[in-house]
């Protein structure tokens, strides 16, 4: 946290020194910090770190990073190099990111992988497998969401609807009965 703290702060202390001298890369500085204000608050947030809270701040990153690149990397020899290494450095991680929005299965997978200890992302691996009617593999995410939140009704709902439409009916009225 203080490493990060020190970051924002230092980068906002750019932004404000680059506001008379590159207003691009200032106005991408403080569009980051702008955008990201809505919704960073006192209130607590049950999900802090959620992917699309960062789509709209980083376009503002496009216009400073492009304009730092044209500022320092274009017109030299090794420059060139070095936009089209990024370039292609991003195509990749972009190409490779698409692959976990195949499917909603393949998305909370990743969701499950990255956050093993949220039942709701056990829960929505279930769905998206029941979904897909691959019921054993439901099976262990609803049991998975089950053991973290007990209190939540939903795993016992839906895993007895899956139990129900493989036959295993005994199991489906003591997920129902929970």
């Amino acid at each position: 946290s203080l490493f990060s703290f020190i970051f924002l702060t230092a980068l906002a202390g750019l932004g404000v020194y680059l506001f008379s001298r590159e207003r691009l890369i200032s106005f991408g500085i403080f569009f980051f910090f702008l955008a990201h204000a809505v919704e960073s608050s006192v209130i607590p947030i049950k999900d802090v770190m959620y992917e699309h809270r960062n789509y709209l701040p980083f376009a503002g990153f496009a216009p400073a990073a492009a304009r730092l690149m044209e500022r320092f990397l274009l017109g030299r020899k090794k420059g060139v190099g070095v936009v089209v290494l990024i370039l292609i450095t991003l195509s990749i991680l972009t190409f490779s990111r698409n692959r976990v929005w195949a499917t909603d299965a393949t998305l909370w997978a990743d969701v499950v992988k990255k956050s093993p200890e949220k039942a709701r992302a056990h829960a929505n691996l279930a769905i998206a497998y029941s979904k897909e009617g691959k019921y054993d593999r439901a099976i262990p995410a609803y049991l998975a969401a089950q053991k973290l939140r007990p209190d939540l009704y939903h795993p016992f709902y839906s895993l007895g609807n899956v139990y129900n439409l493989q036959g295993r009916h005994d199991l489906a009225i003591g997920q129902f009965k929970k």
